[in-house]
């Protein structure tokens, strides 16, 4: 006859049952959970970089407020850079081909959602999704770098994500100046 070496424990009652676990659980956590030390670094390393970014944010919400410290300008902004409209043309030229490239990337990937949506295949059309959201990721920052050259504009990126019409880069008008 084989003895089972869980009757005994069965037999108690519920708290002695949950203390003999209580007491294994706690002997192997390391084996469970890992170790909890890593855990601990990890969250005050986190905690640091947090209160890092608050000290740089409320840095510059400082400089933000001294009209002195920052260009208001398109023009401005571009002189302090050193840059001329040549330079401009050819960042604007670099930057729509990646654009349109990874534009075009988005446009394909949702045709292919469409199919495998009407195709039912949720796997598929799900794989595609992500596929367009990463190809947009990639698109948008140059498109709205090409944005802000071609409208002559410092306006934050919100503006430009409101008007997916302009996401596409047309090119640059040959009277282009700053």
């Amino acid at each position: 006859m084989v003895k089972d070496g869980f009757a005994p424990l069965l037999s108690k009652p519920r708290e002695k049952v949950h203390a003999v676990l209580g007491r294994y659980v706690r002997a192997r956590s390391e084996d469970l959970v890992g170790d909890v030390t890593l855990h601990r670094a990890t969250r005050a390393w986190i905690n640091q970089m947090i209160i890092d970014l608050q000290e740089q944010r409320s840095t510059q919400s400082v400089a933000k407020t001294d009209p002195a410290a920052s260009p208001t300008t398109w023009a401005e902004v571009v002189i302090q850079a050193g840059l001329t409209v040549n330079d401009l043309r050819q960042q604007y030229a670099a930057d729509a081909l990646l654009a349109r490239a990874w534009l075009v990337g988005v446009g394909i990937s949702g045709l292919i959602l469409l199919h495998q949506g009407w195709l039912g295949h949720a796997a598929s059309a799900s794989a595609s999704l992500g596929a367009a959201f990463a190809l947009a990721g990639l698109a948008l920052p140059p498109a709205y770098r090409c944005w802000r050259i071609r409208r002559r504009t410092l306006n934050a990126p919100r503006w430009f994500l409101r008007r997916p019409t302009d996401w596409w880069p047309p090119p640059l008008p040959d009277d282009y100046t700053l």
